[in-house]
């Protein structure tokens, strides 16, 4: 399989040609049926945060990224904001707790702002489970699928270090603008004059 096979739709979208691309992320060759635990790439950082609506102005006037989605109160999400942003090949995720019972403030507490799950693109949840499994991994979520008017999502999760997760995300039949439970939104925020364009880029 060649480099230009392995690109994501994403990378292709963000309009990053192959040598930028290969400069950016250190592209190499690679053989995917010899892959017993393949990726194709990061689905997203998701971020937890104390406040949800701050960061995520923050991200888009700090490093030029736009918003993309939205789940929260006024989508019947009662738990938590959750912005979703993008740059380039780039997808961030920031959530911020509602209800003061939601697990994220407790995880907030213990470890301030950061990056609580670095979601992986692959194309067989099933197999990359059974893999981890098999290598003596903790799978916190089983695989299974979500599912509205856009498609189906498969999701599991394995555990990294701490508290911190790798959710796996097979999105190949989904058209939706982020996971089920999302909505399509955008920002008010205005660039100022002399902005680059994004600084994140895959």
């Amino acid at each position: 399989m060649t480099i230009e096979q392995t690109l994501t739709d994403k990378e292709r979208l963000a309009g990053l040609d192959l040598g930028q691309l290969e400069q950016l992320v250190g592209l190499v060759e690679y053989d995917g049926t010899r892959d017993p635990f393949p990726v194709s790439g990061w689905d997203a950082v998701v971020w937890v945060v104390g406040n949800a609506t701050q960061t995520a102005h923050y991200f888009q006037s700090a490093f030029g990224m736009t918003l993309v989605a939205y789940s929260g109160p006024t989508t019947g999400n009662r738990d938590h904001h959750s912005f979703v942003l993008e740059s380039g090949a780039v997808r961030f995720v920031i959530q911020g707790a509602v209800d003061p019972a939601s697990l994220l403030i407790e995880h907030h507490r213990t470890h301030g702002d950061g990056v609580v799950d670095i979601a992986l693109a692959v194309p067989d949840v099933d197999k990359c489970i059974a893999h981890a499994r098999a290598q003596g991994a903790t799978v916190l979520d089983e695989p299974h699928e979500v599912t509205d008017e856009h498609g189906t999502v498969r999701l599991a999760a394995i555990a990294t270090y701490g508290d911190t997760r790798h959710t796996l995300v097979d999105r190949s039949n989904y058209t939706g603008p982020y996971l089920p439970g999302y909505t399509a939104r955008t920002s008010g925020h205005t660039k100022r004059d002399g902005a680059p364009k994004r600084l994140f880029q895959a």
